[in-house]
């Protein structure tokens, strides 16, 4: 199951690195200072997904001696950070 999110995640990381980079081009080429300034809220996003990425695959570690109830919180940490 966290597989699929993890698959999920992947994707809305290229995808919105992807809009970045194209609003990035065409406002440079284009002069326009609102297309930068949605790159730029893009690229906030795309920190964004990529912090959620790395703590969905952090949290599927096992558990350990330190963690005897897994990291599956983790992925529950990651998601209040990202909504702060």
């Amino acid at each position: 199951m966290k597989l699929d999110r993890i698959a999920t995640l992947k994707l809305s990381l290229i995808a919105i690195a992807s809009v970045v980079a194209i609003e990035v081009v065409g406002g440079l080429a284009s002069n326009s200072l609102a297309l930068l300034a949605d790159s730029a809220h893009a690229a906030f996003d795309t920190s964004t997904t990529l912090m959620l990425l790395l703590t969905t695959i952090w949290s599927t570690k096992p558990p350990d001696l330190n963690h005897t109830y897994g990291h599956g919180k983790l992925e529950s940490l990651g998601g209040f950070a990202a909504g702060i």
